[in-house]
């Protein structure tokens, strides 16, 4: 009768110990993800338009706890448009960092994110050389950003995510002539490395 109380105390402790391990909350994620924001774009006859880039993207996360994370994002938007302005023209690219607070259980997380960083387009008019023929100089125009939104997890396993974000990217579009704060709906979906 001992032995078999030994033996189930010492499953309870292995099976406990065992949920704990599962149940241990990674520290750092890595993932790859598509993105598509509505943001300015120069098109054949819309100069100034909205109209949805498609990218490709990574992240980085390091989770404090359970409820909070730190997150680095860069997405690449490879579509250049066919024309430019003094605010935009040229291939997209984006990148945030800052703090997803939220809840999350073993299987599913829900949370909110606010991050800074910036917005650049690859071929912005910077300068007009003469106006008979017309002469462009051509450069990168770099714009403050703020993306601001939630995002969901559903953890397939203990090392594999599925993330679903959904937000607002609001830039701070500008040249020499025009300051202004656009609002960009953004999504993002994909695959979350978790160590």
């Amino acid at each position: 009768m001992k032995n078999g109380v030994r033996l189930f105390v010492f499953l309870i402790v292995v099976v406990v110990i065992r949920t704990e391990a599962q149940d241990e909350l990674p520290r750092i994620e890595v993932g790859v993800q598509y993105s598509a924001i509505n943001i300015l774009s120069s098109r054949v006859g819309c100069s100034g338009c909205k109209v949805y880039n498609h990218g490709v993207g990574g992240r980085f996360i390091a989770n404090f706890n359970r409820a909070l994370s730190f997150e680095c994002e860069v997405d690449f938007f490879p579509d250049e448009g066919v024309g430019a302005s003094d605010v935009e023209g040229g291939r997209v690219t984006a990148a945030f960092f800052g703090p997803k607070g939220g809840y999350r259980t073993r299987r599913v997380g829900v949370f909110g994110k606010i991050r800074p960083g910036f917005q650049t387009y690859g071929k912005v008019i910077t300068s007009v050389a003469s106006i008979n023929p017309l002469q462009f100089t051509f450069g990168r125009r770099v714009n403050f950003a703020l993306d601001m939104g939630g995002v969901a997890e559903y953890y397939a396993t203990n090392r594999i995510a599925l993330r679903f974000d959904i937000g607002d990217t609001r830039i701070r579009f500008g040249s020499r002539f025009t300051h202004f704060w656009g609002n960009n709906l953004q999504f993002a979906t994909g695959l979350v490395f978790r160590f």
